[in-house]
């Protein structure tokens, strides 16, 4: 598929889009930049076991989501979801099996 620059013919993505029967969003995807080639996108970081087992103790060991993420590098909400995908918050579990009355 041609690459468009904007700027040359002065249509909006939305306009190229409906000429060229796509999205404005893929036609966003298609611009190149004035600087070069557009970026790619980086590929997501794995996660490994040993990675998991250290925000787990990292967690039990009282520290908040946002500290964990500082700690490790990743945003307090994908620490979250780990946690939960390593079988829930062990302080909230604490909680609920001793605390709870």
């Amino acid at each position: 598929m041609p690459r468009f620059s904007g700027a040359e013919g002065g249509m909006t993505t939305g306009e190229v889009g409906r000429a060229l029967g796509v999205s404005a969003s893929y036609v966003s995807r298609l611009l190149v930049p004035p600087d070069g080639p557009p970026r790619r996108r980086a590929r997501p970081r794995k996660t490994t076991p040993e990675l998991i087992a250290r925000v787990v103790a990292l967690r039990q060991a009282g520290l908040s989501y946002a500290a964990i993420g500082r700690e490790v590098g990743y945003s307090a909400p994908h620490v979250r979801t780990l946690i939960q995908r390593a079988g829930g918050d062990p302080l909230k579990r604490a909680w609920r099996e001793g605390g709870a009355k």
